[in-house]
């Protein structure tokens, strides 16, 4: 129960009831009733600890031992895709994997800030834009199923700003920041 949590996280930081209460804004009273599971604290009072000892709620709550926010949402945002992968019976979904670990491997050199942050957002843009021109091919599709000139002229678009992007993408990597404002 939450209780024990809040108790096991105070004893850590060798704090006094009194201290955490200080801190939470509430008072050693109520955070002994938390602590007993007499009473509950408020969201904001919860938000308030969650922040202060560095936990995710989940942790909080009991429902992982898992005490880093980032891992259980990376966690719950894997399983989410998975649960979708799963659920469209593909046969071989080694590409949906490697796609998603190579846009993990992404975001890493974003936090080891080895990409910027235009960068990966150029790429997320790219990478959504391709998604949805496979998703108006196939409405096209099913709207005609014939190779006409709307298609030819969606593809042809898609085509150009797929190189333009592509080359804004390599300007952004290679070209530093003083010779980008100079042209």
């Amino acid at each position: 129960m939450i209780g024990e949590r809040i108790n096991m996280l105070r004893k850590e930081r060798n704090l006094s009831m009194r201290e955490l209460g200080e801190i939470l804004g509430v008072s050693d009273g109520a955070i002994n009733k938390y602590e007993k599971n007499k009473s509950y604290p408020s969201y904001d009072v919860i938000d308030k600890m969650s922040r202060y000892f560095e936990v995710s709620l989940d942790f909080l709550f009991c429902r992982t031992n898992i005490r880093d926010s980032s891992i259980v949402n990376r966690t719950n945002d894997l399983s989410g895709f998975l649960s979708v992968l799963d659920d469209a019976s593909m046969g071989n979904i080694r590409n949906a994997y490697s796609l998603l670990e190579n846009l993990s491997a992404s975001f890493d050199l974003f936090k080891c800030e080895e990409a910027t942050e235009d960068e990966l957002q150029h790429l997320l843009r790219m990478i959504s834009d391709m998604t949805v021109y496979f998703n108006d091919l196939h409405r096209l599709r099913r709207e005609t199923t014939v190779f006409n000139k709307q298609v030819f002229d969606l593809h042809s678009s898609i085509a150009a700003d797929t190189f333009h992007n592509l080359n804004k993408l390599l300007e952004l990597i290679f070209m530093p920041e003083d010779s980008k404002s100079e042209s």
